[in-house]
């Protein structure tokens, strides 16, 4: 679950967001869109606990993602948060496969092999 209620980011002059709310349900899929510099790449940063310092309130998962540490904030985006990019960043040295088993790897997770295939299929 995601809430944000009056967010607002201001970078120097130049207000990212201003008093954005929204409420994502558990299990629901979200896509942002929106022009260019209209403040979407802001409030993934925000929802995914790379940027804390902002006014209003972002709660993922029951917890405030200003108050969390940056430990507690990777834990939570290796956990539960996940981004498509629009440019890929994979990284260049691994196979296709090997990106997207990545982070279950570093989690110490298995990797089902047919659920993979499945995946990677379906992406082309």
């Amino acid at each position: 679950m995601i809430k944000i209620q009056n967010l607002k980011k201001v970078y120097k002059d130049c207000v990212a967001l201003d008093t954005v709310s929204m409420h994502i349900r558990k299990g629901e899929f979200v896509a942002v869109i929106g022009a260019s510099g209209s403040g979407k790449t802001t409030m993934l940063n925000i929802i995914g606990g790379l940027d804390t310092d902002y006014m209003g309130s972002c709660v993922v998962r029951n917890k405030e993602m200003s108050s969390l540490s940056d430990v507690e904030c990777c834990t939570l985006r290796s956990r539960y948060i996940s981004y498509v990019y629009q440019f890929f960043n994979l990284i260049s040295f691994l196979t296709v496969k090997e990106n997207v088993c990545l982070t279950s790897q570093i989690r110490g997770k298995k990797v089902d092999e047919k659920e993979l295939n499945q995946v990677l299929k379906v992406l082309g």
